[in-house]
């Protein structure tokens, strides 16, 4: 159709404009299950989702001096505020959504033609951060019953990743520029073949090393 060719062209648009040196990407989660149960809801937040997407963050509701805001709230913010960034994803984007428009594959180019490049997500507990970067299944040890529309519980075990059980389709960043990596790898393997015949050898070597920051500790 007319749209889906747009969009066709407006990808390839864009896939020739420079990487940026530094691109700062949104992702917006949707709401959980316990959340939705417990009457939780997304309405003073809009997201224009793409790339050169944005934000806009609208005022509270307000209300009288009896419910407790009022002009505290007109205090906070008294009209709209829109935030542009290179990519924002809505609540209905998938894994491969983000990293097509956050432009994964030409980062892994880059450090493939030896360059550094570094992806970090950054945000408060709860916002999504581990589902974008891991992506992988989790099996919660709860406390109780298992209830999956009931509110996480400090009591309850650390979770248990499932990676065998986790379908690709929802493979975060990590396993897709990993995947990513060998394969150009590969690619420039087979294309070093013919220099192997003139005597030339090119060799590859790739290092993975791994850390985790938790509350200021490496």
């Amino acid at each position: 159709s007319g749209t889906v060719l747009q969009e066709h062209e407006r990808q390839e648009a864009a896939e020739s404009v420079p990487l940026p040196a530094v691109q700062v990407c949104i992702r917006v989660r949707p709401l959980l299950a316990w959340e939705k149960a417990e009457g939780h809801g997304s309405s003073l937040l809009q997201a224009k989702g793409g790339r050169v997407g944005s934000i806009t963050v609208l005022p509270p509701p307000l209300e009288d001096d009896a419910g407790g805001m009022g002009d505290q709230s007109k205090a906070i913010l008294k009209k709209p505020r829109s935030f542009s960034f290179n990519a924002v994803f809505g609540p209905e984007c998938t894994q491969q959504e983000v990293c097509d428009q956050m432009r994964l594959a030409d980062l892994v180019g880059k450090v493939a033609d030896g360059f550094h490049a570094t992806i970090f997500a950054y945000g408060q507990t709860g916002s999504g951060k581990t589902h974008t970067m891991e992506g992988f299944s989790y099996k919660h040890m709860s406390s109780g019953p298992a209830n999956s529309s009931s509110a996480p519980s400090s009591e309850g075990r650390k979770p248990r990743v499932r990676i065998e059980a986790t379908p690709q389709k929802q493979f975060g960043i990590v396993p897709r520029a990993v995947k990513e990596l060998f394969d150009r790898v590969s690619r420039m393997r087979d294309k070093s073949v013919g220099a192997e015949a003139e005597g030339f050898e090119d060799t590859f070597s790739v290092k993975v090393s791994f850390l985790q920051v938790y509350k200021e500790r490496v």
